[in-house]
């Protein structure tokens, strides 16, 4: 019973996230067909977009594709690159730095590789409840190791 309880309580948490992404995908697209400005953040998802344009379409319509969500993988970059900008957390921007220099990765590359260690921190901590704290301190930690894997290389 106890079981079925966090499989329910699974899936009502992935059907609201499922909701608010669905929901703010359309908040988007009305912020650009109306010209109306959400928030700075609403300018990086378009930047981000802009990288991937061939995620638009499945963005708008939530679809999948080969596996992957795009609006996911948007808003994850989306979600480091403000890192990345506002310097929050500082070891983001640090790590972004040493990995272009370091192992000559593009911007790009770079921010995939950050985002990669920000999910698997999410994926940890939905699935073992860590507070927030133990978040922070893991992505700082994941963060801190690509920075010491990026002189080695």
């Amino acid at each position: 019973m106890e079981r079925d309880y966090a499989m329910s309580k699974k899936a009502i948490d992935d059907r609201t996230i499922r909701q608010i992404i669905d929901e703010y995908a359309n908040l988007l697209m009305t912020s650009e067909i109306t010209g109306i400005d959400l928030s700075k953040e609403a300018e990086y998802i378009k930047d981000m977009l802009a990288e991937h344009p061939e995620y638009v379409d499945d963005f708008v319509s939530g679809k999948e594709r080969d596996g992957m969500n795009p609006r996911l993988h948007v808003f994850v970059e989306a979600i480091i690159q403000i890192q990345i900008a506002e310097n929050d957390p500082p070891e983001a921007r640090k790590a972004h730095l040493a990995l272009m220099a370091g192992q000559s990765m593009n911007a790009h590359e770079a921010r995939h590789a950050l985002g990669k260690a920000f999910m698997e921190v999410i994926w940890h901590a939905t699935k073992e409840n860590w507070s927030a704290d133990q978040c922070s301190a893991e992505y700082g930690r994941r963060l801190a190791e690509l920075v010491k894997e990026s002189k080695t290389t």
